[in-house]
Order: C-alpha cells, then sequence, then structure tokens
C-alpha cells in the first residue's frame, strides 16, 4: 500500500511523448473514491479536509475494496493502488476532498504488515537486489525514486542518461517492448480446466488495449495456478496410488498367509504385481475372483489370481477348501471397501479408476500447454516481473514510513544483507551483514542538517572478524577525518545477533525488520 506513485505504464509513455501534463496527472497522490452512497451523518462525521481516521478492508475483489470506518460506518470505494491489500489490513486515511468523496491512503500495512514479511517476500522472488561497491548510486537507479526522477526529466532538471540507467524504466521498457502475439495466438486456441474462458477473454482484451503490464501479470498469474494444478493433481494421485498400493499389499499378503496355511501353494510374479500393485483395477479383480470362487468357478478364479501376478501351483487342491478362502477374501474386500471410505470417500474402486484416469489425462494436458505457454513468453519475463514487484513493495515501504525510513536487502562480494535508513532527530544508516558463522551489524550516525561529524560502531559475534576490524579502526578513523569528518565516536564490540535485531527494530519501528537472515 502507498502513497499514489505513479503508474510505469502510463508515466513511462509520458515520458517517451514527453507530455507533462500526463505525467502529472498520473503522479497525483493515490486515492481511494467512494462509490456507495454516503449518509448525511456519516458525511458529517468525516470532519473538513485534511481530517485523518482509520479504516480495516472488510473485503476486496477486482479494484473495488470494502472498508469499515472507525465510526462504525461502511463504505465501497474504488481502489486504484498498485499493491496489494488483503482483508483485515488497518488503514489510516485522510480526507481529501467532500465533493466527491475521495480519501487518500497515508500508512498502511499492518504495522507494515510485518517487514519481516515484506523482506522475506523480495527474497523469495530471487530478483537481483542492489549489486557493486557504489551503495548511492546503486540506491538512485534501483527504481524506488523513479517516479520523482521522472518528474525532474520532464521539468528539465534530470538529463536522458540518468533516466534510462533506472532499474524500474529499463523494467517497463522491457514490458513496453516485448511481443505479446505468439501467447495471444495461443491463448485463442485453448480450453483448459481451472483457468475460467472469461480470463482468458479479458487477458486477450488486455493486450488488445495495448495494457501490457496488466496483460503480462495476468499470464504469469495463470502459469503459476497451471503449476499449482499440475502439482495438485500430482499429489492426489500419488496419494490415491499410495492407498491402492497399501491395501493391495495388505490384501495379498492375507491371502497368502492364509493359502499357505491351507496347504495351497501361491507363487508372486514380481513384475506382474509391480505393474498391478496401485492400480484401483486391482481391488476389483479380486472382488471378482472372490465372486467366482462363490460360484464354484476355480479355473475362472485361478485365472483372476494371475492377472496379479499370483499363480495358484495346485488348483486342485482348491475345492477342499474353498470355504476358508471364500471367507478371507470376504473379509478383505469388507475391510477393504471400510479403508478406501475414509480414505477416498468412496468404496466405488470404478469410480476411483476413472478418477485416475482423467487426473493423468488433465495433468498431461496442462503440462503440455505450460511448457507451450512458457516457451511462447519472452525471454526474461519473469525476472522483469518480479523486479518490477520488488520495486513495488519497496517504494511502498519507503511511502508508509513516510519517507523518513528505508530498508532493502542487497549482497556484495562480502555476503548478503540489509541496508536501512533512518531520518529523526538524527540521521542512522543500518548495515547488517550474514554469514554461516554470525553476522556482522554497522550503525552509523550524522548530524541531519550539517553533517560535519559522523559515529560509526561495528558489532558482531566473530570473533576473528571483531580483531581484524578492531585492528583496522585508527586507519578508518583517518580516512574519515581526511574527508572532513569528525569521528565521535569509532569502535567494534561484541554482540550477539538477536541483541543487535532488537536494537535496530526499536529503530525503525518493527522489530521483525531484522529477523530474517536473507
Amino acid at each position: 500500500m502507498e502513497g499514489r506513485r505513479i503508474e510505469g505504464v502510463f508515466l513511462d509513455t509520458a515520458v517517451l511523448r514527453n507530455k507533462a501534463y500526463e505525467a502529472y496527472e498520473t503522479a497525483r497522490v493515490y486515492e481511494l473514491r467512494l462509490l456507495s452512497r454516503v449518509p448525511e451523518a456519516l458525511l458529517a462525521s468525516l470532519g473538513n479536509p485534511g481530517s485523518r481516521f482509520q479504516a480495516t478492508v472488510k473485503a476486496f475483489e477486482q479494484g473495488r475494496v470494502l472498508l469499515l470506518l472507525e465510526n462504525g460506518y461502511e463504505v465501497e470505494a474504488e481502489n486504484k493502488l498498485s499493491m496489494p491489500i488483503k482483508v483485515g489490513d488497518e488503514l489510516t486515511l485522510v480526507l481529501e476532498s467532500k465533493e466527491p468523496i475521495t480519501l487518500r491512503v497515508v500508512r498502511s500495512f499492518s504495522g507494515m504488515r510485518g517487514v519481516q514479511e515484506l523482506i522475506k517476500s523480495l527474497s523469495g522472488l530471487g530478483v537481483q537486489l542492489l549489486k557493486g561497491q557504489d551503495v548511492k548510486g546503486a540506491v538512485e537507479n534501483s527504481g524506488l525514486i523513479y517516479e520523482r526522477k521522472v518528474w525532474d526529466f520532464l521539468r528539465g532538471a534530470l538529463n536522458e542518461d540518468n533516466l534510462v540507467s533506472d532499474l524500474k524504466y529499463q523494467v517497463l521498457s522491457f514490458l513496453r517492448a516485448a511481443d505479446t502475439g505468439s501467447v495471444e495466438r495461443l491463448l485463442k486456441d485453448v480450453s483448459l480446466p481451472g483457468i475460467p474462458k472469461e480470463e482468458v477473454a479479458r487477458l486477450l482484451d488486455l493486450a488488445k488495449r495495448g495494457e501490457r503490464l496488466e496483460f503480462f501479470h495476468g499470464l504469469s498469474t495463470i502459469e503459476k495456478e497451471l503449476r499449482e494444478r499440475i502439482l495438485s493433481n500430482e499429489q492426489r494421485l500419488h496419494f490415491i496410488r499410495d492407498t491402492v498400493k497399501q491395501l493391495i499389499h495388505s490384501m495379498v499378503r492375507s491371502l497368502t498367509e492364509t493359502a499357505k496355511n491351507l496347504g495351497l501353494r501361491l507363487t508372486l510374479n514380481e513384475k506382474t504385481f509391480r505393474s498391478m500393485e496401485s492400480n484401483p483395477k486391482a481391488i476389483g479383480i479380486l472382488n471378482e475372483a472372490l465372486k467366482s470362487l462363490e460360484n464354484n468357478k476355480f479355473v475362472e478364479f485361478v485365472q483372476k489370481l494371475s492377472l496379479l501376478g499370483l499363480k495358484v501351483e495346485n488348483p486342485d487342491e482348491l475345492p477342499f477348501h474353498k470355504a476358508k478362502v471364500v471367507s478371507t477374501l470376504r473379509d478383505l474386500v469388507r475391510g477393504a471397501n471400510t479403508f478406501l471410505g475414509s480414505k477416498l470417500n468412496t468404496e466405488d474402486v470404478e469410480f476411483i479408476a476413472r478418477q485416475v484416469r482423467e487426473l493423468v489425462d488433465e495433468t498431461e494436458r496442462l503440462r503440455v500447454f505450460t511448457e507451450r505457454l512458457t516457451a511462447e513468453l519472452p525471454n526474461n519475463l519473469k525476472e522483469n516481473l518480479m523486479k518490477l514487484e520488488y520495486i513495488s513493495q519497496m517504494q511502498a515501504f519507503l511511502v508508509a514510513q513516510g519517507g523518513q525510513k528505508f530498508v532493502v536487502p542487497f549482497v556484495t562480494e562480502e555476503g548478503k544483507g540489509v541496508l536501512a535508513f533512518s531520518l529523526g532527530d538524527v540521521f542512522r544508516i543500518f548495515v547488517k551483514l550474514n554469514f554461516e558463522e554470525g553476522f556482522l551489524g554497522i550503525l552509523m550516525e550524522a548530524p541531519r542538517r550539517r553533517v560535519d561529524s559522523v559515529s560509526v560502531v561495528f558489532k558482531t559475534d566473530i570473533e576473528s572478524l571483531r580483531r581484524s576490524i578492531e585492528s583496522s579502526l585508527p586507519e578508518l578513523e583517518k580516512g574519515l577525518t581526511d574527508i572532513g569528518l569528525k569521528t565521535k565516536r569509532i569502535e567494534i564490540l561484541k554482540e550477539g545477533e538477536e541483541e543487535f535485531d532488537r536494537e535496530l527494530g526499536g529503530e525503525l519501528g518493527e522489530r521483525s525488520v531484522f529477523d530474517l537472515r536473507v
């Protein structure tokens, strides 16, 4: 959630066409416009423009959000926020105007919805995070301040090179230039389970209208849903087959033991048995074998068992032991029905076998289509969509903190970590690096106005690293002095990671910020 960032696609178009007014309109603060009728009592309770109040998200679907206001009223609003929200989120709203009633989101995330969740999602995306030694340049071109750079470009305060080097500009340019023709043709000729025709039609309409970002997001969602469906089918198939396998092994073992006690010699053809052990039809074969034996069809009984790899070596003895074998098989069949009912919610073996066939067929069709869809998608599409998601979430974090706090994961040759800034009475920079053997934390502090002094504190639980940094402190202090900075404090402390996390979490307002090892 965020104050209204500039929508990348529209803004990119405005940049390319140099239409400053359009860029300005796109850059306005994100707003919620009420769609439901507003009672006079509610209108009066909202106060004057600028008033703040809380709201809880009760429902959210297709750009519309149902809000429960703190005064008990429910209102429906049009939500054009680019960041996802979910039911239960707590929002702080500002009344922008009463004609029409317009509310602006100024704070969200349910306490950032836990910065831990945010950082986890970014780490899980697998995108290329900030890299290299030029931290200032990396942050400036990370996409996090892209909209400001665009506005500066449009008013002539920033040259084109500075704009096109921005990661968000590059991502949006890629999405704008990516070919959609082959994917559109594929979608037109497909009918898939689990993917509504209406959704396919919506995507084709988006492509027709040139809304590429939404189109590609939709494609990515479909691909994900298809893979989830394939995985779900495979898990269901495995469960059914494993259930049948357990049952068949138990039934054959019991039947073999009974036969042995009666003097009947049963041998097992392993190859045939393995081919049938997880096939639901095997249960039906044993049921049919029981009926054959009940009707004194001994040859047919022997033939049925052979389908499972069971061979009766002395079939002439069967008539003398029919009663005991029939009793055993009846018990086994009754037990099988109970077991199937408890595990698969049905005793119908034919239905189970049909379900397996349908799952196999559907999974294969989905797999073939998914592979075709993946092959038709533009190269690096997923990577660029993930980068855009990363940028959007970090921009939301920055805005949700009123621009006073900033957190971003990074990777360098030394390792992975988190970089954070906090602007309060003083300016603080936090760095945390994670290693297999421990961590390194760095806290830098400088005056907010005139930066003429600095404090630097290193904290680590790695003894060898502590000694190495300690020996380098004089050289670091000299370097700071050479560039005109007075060092108020410079030291290395031995400290546990949990204690460091508490300190930084307290500064940023969320302890969970640094709970994650990226």
